[in-house]
Order: structure tokens, then sequence, then C-alpha cells
């Protein structure tokens, strides 16, 4: 036998499944050859003379494994076997079925290794419960799909999960063929009930397995498969399996059956038959989900409904694997029983099924007369519109299917909802008129089987991109597709002229975390009250300092209180409900953007300080927000620093009692020239201190300022301006030689710094252009000596 060249993935998942510690569970697609990564571990293990018993679920996987064993010479465990066992062997092949009954031989062994096949069958049964309780070494499954039957993954018994290759992998490398779904018709499953997390199987029969529907279901699928390799074609029983193959047999396809009623022989005999070509379509119920390869088959038909997401991929991936010998390009799958549309694509990871309610879960009634008969359908001639009848009490309510129906000459697509409009009907007739100017025959509305759509992500969003280019897309479909799952689809909605207010909140509302503040602010028919609601939806934001993780929420707030519909209510809210370093991050953010310089907004019209060029709505609501902001105390030294601050709001700071809040408003751009003349008839010695550092006074001001009796403030004003009538007025002000010194200085430490400032001051008086001798005779003939003692 030649020996097989191993791909790069079967390589990594062997080596991995050979170093791990605990037992060890395998995920890979059907096609992927899990029995040969299978072989390499038994063989590691053989030559580690450890002891491997591979189990399957069924007699044909058995003799499938053991033929692919053979130059490990596999000891053969069935009663279909009467050779004796080689107890002294390393590798053994069973089923499951048997070893469970073969309590005492599986004891008595002590495998190192068991290796379950197709570990999702029985997972939770007495079998598998049996085998695992009396064995004592390690556990390896195998599956394409070990999921439980509500979509979670099989990870009790395991501790090292080996599932990173699926069949999206296989398909975009190369080791699977790709494969496209098309859709005839959703099966009507209203009033069937569910067993064993599946439908009913004789309701499923009593529903499906009539004349009419068989034949519809060839009917729709015969044209396709006439020109394709092999199909094989998934039925609800044995009845309705040999009555889909009769069906095909009278129109012309060479098929056949395949039961657990026919023989061993004759199901050799047919296998055999459609392997080498006799057979095109091979009609079977679910014996041929697991252990039948065929890489020649590139059809599937499933004729029947399931909820098993298991039974769903195990069928897809009879038709994945690669055909060198027919050059395969790519599989279809021709869903007849709306098994798609319920589960998703086929190449899709099985997905968790979370449970809904009891009520969610009740077939649909008529809701006039509760009956849960199929609905018929019909075209009310009064308003041309297909409706669905109740059959009891006859109640018509309209038809609205989410299809996505293709010109046949023009390749354009249409959605049955959005363009209802380019749809016709004629007694129970329905076309598609297209913008090419051809006309579609659909078929009949009673007839299931109208016009394969093919079901592909891809394909519906192209579409509703080009559909959302439009400018005559209603309100309607705009809400439908503010839930669709694709945030491109979501922010195109969003920025649509026709989109109404109500879904525009709805949407701000259901996708807070990600959605895009700006466009859903910029939109002109966003309201006051809708502004509002939005902001309300979320309350008590929270703040990250670190400026990657500022949520979308955040800028939400700032250009909340920048927007033209912004109210006192709606800056209240956001005050009150809003995290402390948050508002602190909103107050500093409004003075951090870019500047230009226009004229003042207000005090002085005729001096120019920066500010954010924008309109007064602008700035009035940041005002506003600043003066709510005010009132709570940890966020007064923010808001009085912020340039926006109103001059009201600025004229109550500076008279606050707290002089760190008037230090802060000083240095505020938008400090008036009138209130700074406040500050300087301010007997408080610390705001003139710091005025007096300030440069840009008038002159008017610079000379209050120098009579001030405090030496730093006089010398920071020599420092600052340099001119003559700053001079004098600072030596006018010096006390005279028999005048009472006092000061409001009181801190001993500051007192020696008062004095000491005295020859400081002196120094800047004797270094100034304006100095002269007559400056210096009359300084120690008039003033204080605490100040002229420093004239050397």
């Amino acid at each position: 036998m030649n020996k097989i060249e191993l791909r790069d993935y079967q390589k990594d998942i062997i080596t991995r499944a050979i170093k791990s510690k605990g037992n060890i569970l395998i995920q890979a697609p059907t096609g992927s050859g899990k029995t040969v990564i299978a072989e390499e571990i038994v063989k590691f293990h053989k030559d580690a003379d450890k002891k491997t018993l591979f189990l399957a679920p069924k007699i044909n996987l058995l003799e499938q494994t053991a033929k692919a064993f053979a130059n490990l010479n596999p000891q053969i465990i069935h009663g279909s076997n009467k050779e004796e066992i080689d107890t002294q062997a390393h590798s053994f092949v069973s089923t499951i079925q048997t070893i469970s009954r073969r309590v005492d031989f599986l004891s008595s062994m002590n495998f190192d290794y068991i290796i379950f096949d197709e570990m999702h069958y029985g997972v939770k049964g007495k079998m598998q419960e049996i085998i695992k309780n009396i064995h004592k070494g390690k556990i390896i499954g195998l599956s394409a799909t070990p999921y439980d039957e509500e979509g979670k993954l099989l990870t009790e018994d395991f501790d090292v999960i080996i599932d990173d290759y699926d069949a999206r992998y296989m398909v975009d490398n190369g080791y699977l063929v790709n494969i496209k779904s098309f859709e005839a018709f959703t099966a009507n499953l209203s009033g069937i009930k569910t067993k064993i997390g599946d439908w009913d199987i004789n309701e499923l029969d009593f529903r499906f397995n009539k004349p009419e529907i068989v034949n519809k279901i060839v009917s729709a699928t015969k044209d396709i498969l006439k020109n394709r390799d092999k199909t094989i074609v998934f039925c609800i029983n044995i009845p309705h399996a040999e009555a889909i193959c009769k069906a095909y047999k009278e129109v012309g396809l060479k098929s056949e059956v395949t039961h657990s009623n026919i023989s061993k022989e004759n199901q050799k005999k047919i296998l055999d038959n459609f392997k080498n070509g006799d057979t095109k379509v091979l009609v079977s119920v679910d014996q041929l989900t697991t252990g039948f390869d065929v890489p020649q088959t590139d059809t599937i038909v499933i004729a029947r409904p399931t909820q098993s997401q298991n039974l769903y991929k195990q069928i897809v991936g009879r038709a994945l694997r690669l055909s060198p010998s027919t050059n395969k390009k790519e599989a279809i799958l021709l869903d007849c029983g709306g098994v798609v549309s319920r589960l998703g694509l086929p190449l899709e990871p099985i997905k968790e099924i979370i449970k809904q309610d009891e009520i969610v879960r009740k077939p649909y009634c008529c809701k006039k007369c509760k009956s849960v008969k199929p609905r018929n359908f019909k075209i009310n001639n009064n308003y041309k519109k297909p409706v669905t009848i109740c059959p009891d009490c006859k109640d018509e309510i309209d038809f609205k299917p989410k299809f996505i129906y293709k010109c046949t000459s023009c390749n354009r697509y249409y959605d049955f909802k959005m363009d209802y409009s380019n749809f016709s009907f004629e007694n129970e007739n329905m076309s598609l008129n297209c913008v090419c100017g051809f006309v579609n025959n659909l078929g009949s509305l009673n007839d299931d089987n109208i016009d394969f759509r093919e079901l592909s992500n891809e394909l519906q969003k192209e579409f509703n991109i080009e559909r959302l280019k439009s400018d005559d897309i209603s309100e309607e479909s705009l809400d439908e597709l503010s839930k669709n799952s694709e945030s491109l689809i979501r922010g195109m909605v969003t920025r649509h002229k026709n989109l109404s207010t109500k879904t525009l909140i709805q949407m701000a509302k259901d996708d807070f975390e990600i959605f895009d503040s700006i466009d859903f602010l910029n939109n002109k028919k966003i309201t006051k009250e809708a502004l509002l609601e939005v902001v309300e939806h979320k309350k008590n934001y929270v703040f990250y300092d670190k400026l990657s993780l500022i949520k979308p929420y955040h800028y939400m707030l700032l250009k909340s209180i920048t927007h033209p519909k912004c109210t006192n209510k709606l800056i209240d809210t956001i005050c009150k409900h809003t995290d402390i370093n948050l508002l602190k991050f909103i107050i500093k953010f409004l003075s951090s953007v870019e500047k230009t310089k226009i004229p003042k907004r207000h005090y002085l019209e005729n001096q120019k300080f920066n500010i954010q060029k924008l309109d007064n709505k602008f700035v009035n609501n940041v005002e506003r927000f600043l003066e709510i902001a005010s009132k709570n105390p940890e966020l007064k030294m923010d808001v009085a620093s912020n340039e926006y601050i109103s001059l009201k709001l600025l004229q109550k700071f500076a008279k606050d009692k707290d002089e760190n809040i008037r230090n802060i408003i000083q240095k505020n751009p938008n400090f008036s020239n009138e209130m700074l003349d406040e500050e300087i008839e301010n007997q408080d010695y610390y705001s003139r201190e710091i005025l007096s550092n300030k440069k840009g006074l008038t002159k008017e001001q610079q000379l209050k300022l120098a009579k001030s009796i405090e030496p730093d403030i006089k010398i920071n004003l020599l420092k600052n301006y340099k001119s003559k009538d700053v001079f004098f007025a600072c030596l006018d002000s010096i006390p005279s030689k028999n005048e009472q010194i006092n000061t409001d200085v009181q801190n001993d430490d500051l007192v020696y710094e008062f004095y000491n400032d005295k020859r400081i001051l002196i120094k800047e008086i004797l270094k100034s252009k304006h100095c002269n001798t007559n400056v210096i005779e009359n300084l120690i003939e008039t003033k204080h000596d605490s100040y002229t003692k420093y004239i050397s």
C-alpha cells in the first residue's frame, strides 16, 4: 500500500495530539482525512509499545477502518470476525456496541488509548458511559460535528480541544471544494411537533410524503441534476425515499434507493452502481451521512426538513471531497426542506441554539380561528396582491415572503418586499417585471417551486448596498435593513435621507456601544426629543482614561452638548448621570480643539483672543453646559479654566471665596479688563500679585497696581513694564520716612519674604534706565529707612 503524504494541517493535528496530556477532542470536517490522522496516532503509540482501541459507531465504518489500518495488522473485535484475537497486539478496532457488551474483555486489556470515531454518536448514551467507566487510560474523540443537539461543543470529557481547521479553511486552502446553496422553497412546518431535538418524523411524513409535494421537489431539481455528475438525495424516511426515487425515474434520471430494509448484498450492489456511474441519483434516508465517500458526488438534494445541525453538516460533507478524476470545481446544495434558511450556509460553523420562551416556540396558528393548518395562497383581485388564506375560516392576510428573485435576462436581483412594485400578479401567477424590460414568469403562488434563489451572504450584502444607494427606498425597507448584521449596511441606513426618526432612535439604542454617533447626530431628522431619548437610554456613563479606550458614547456626549437640538434638560441629564472623570474629560476636550483667531465674542469687541471658530449656537450650548457643571464643587476648577465660560459665570467665579478659583479665572483668556479693574481694586494680595505678572495690562491698570504696598507687586511691574510712569508710580507708593507700615501678611516666612522683597525692589529701581542721582537722593531723603538702607 502506497504511503499517503500528510497534509500540513494533518501533521499539526497529529503532533499536537501525540504531545498533549489528558483526553483529546479532534474536530475536523468531513473529507479532511480523520482516518489518516487516527492511523498515524495509533502507529506512534504502537511503536511506543502502547495498546490502542479504535471504536466505530457502525459496522461499515469498522470495515473501512480495518482496511485503512491494514499496515498496523489490527485485531478486529466483532461477532462477524471468527478469527482468534491476539491480545498481545497493539492495534484493535471494534464498534461501540460490541465493546460495551464485552466489559470483561475491555477491563482485562487495560488499553492505553481508546479512540472514539464519530464521537457525537451516542455521546450521552449508555454504551459510551459503560466504556468510559471501565477504561482507565486516555480518550481521543474524532468528529466533524462534536456537538450536542443544542449546538454546544462536547468538552465535558476532554482536556484538550483541537479545532483549528474548519470547512472554510479546507475550502480556502484547496483541500475541499466550495459549495453553492440554492433554495427551492421554505417548507411549511407550522404545527409540526419536535421530538428529541428534531421534527417528528411521522408528522413530516404525513405533511410532505404526498405525490404533489414529491413531484414538486423532483420538478424543481430534475433539470439541474441532468447536468451534474452524481447526486445524493436525503429523505424523511424509507417510504418517502422510495417515493422520491420512483419520481426521479419517471422523469428519466437513473436513480436507485438504499435503506436498511434492503439486504446487505443488494445495498453493496446499489452503492457500486453509484460509484461506477451506472446510477446518477442515489436516494437515502440517513444511511449515507457517515462513512460513505464517493468524491465524484457533486450535488446534494435535501428533501427533508431538519433542526439538527450535526445531520446538516454531515449531509453537506458528502459532496465536499476533491475529485481529480472528474475535475470537480464546486458542489451544489439544492435545499427543498428550508434547512439553509433555518440553519445557515453549509460552511458556517455550528452555532449554539438559544432556547426561546415557550410562547415563541408555539406553532403558528390563525389569529382568527386558531387553526394550525397550512395556509393557502391566492391573488386578491380587488387589490392585485398575493394573500394567504386560512383553510378553516377563510381569513386573508397579506403574503410577505423574504425572498430575492433574479431576472434571467440581465441578472439584476429584486427583493420581494423592497421592490414590490416590480412584481405583478394575474389569477394565481406571479411575474417579475425587470427594469431591463424583460418579464420573468415566476409561476403559481400555490406552487412551492417558484424559481431557485441562490443564498449567499456576499450576494445579499451587495444587493443591500446597491439598494441603499437609491433615493426611492421606503422607510419600511430601511427599518428592515436597520437590523442587518453587517455594520456597513447599518451605517448606510443611518445616513439615508429617507430613514424615519423612530428607526434612527431605535438604531442608536440597539447599537449603542458600536453606534456611529457622528452619523446619528448629523442626520437632519434628529429632534430635541430624539436626542434626549437616546442620551437618556444609557445613563451612568463611565470614563476610560486611556484615549485608545474612549467609547463611542464619549463622543456621543461631546457632540450632543454642541448639537443644535441640545436642550437644558439634555445637559442636566448628562451632568446628573455621567461619571465625574468623564465630565472633566469633556470640559477639557472642549478647550483643546484647534483654535483660530476671530473677534472676541463678548466683553471688549475690539480685542482679539483664541476661541474655536464655530457658530454662536455651539458657544451658547457649551456655556450652558459649563454653568450647570459648575454647580458641582468637583468641577469648578475645570470649568474656571475653560475659555467658553460665560461672562456671568466669569464674574461669579471672580468673586468666589476660594482663592484658587479666583487665580484660575484670572488666567482665563476671557478674563475681561472690566473684571481686571475690579481685581486690582480688590485688597486681596494674592489676586493683585498674580495680576502684576500678567502682560497686556492697560496703562491705567498698571498705575493702579503700582499703588500696592507690597514690594513684590512693584517688582513684577518694573520687570514687565519699562515705562517712566510706572517707574515713578512705584517710587511714589513706597512709604515715606515717618509712615507706619502695615501689611496683611501674617505668616512668619512670608513676613521675612516681604522684607527681603524690599531689597530686591531697590535693586530693580537702581537698575532702571529712569533712575539717576536726583532720584536716589530723593529716595534717601523722603522714603522709609527699611527701603533706603539697601541703597549703597
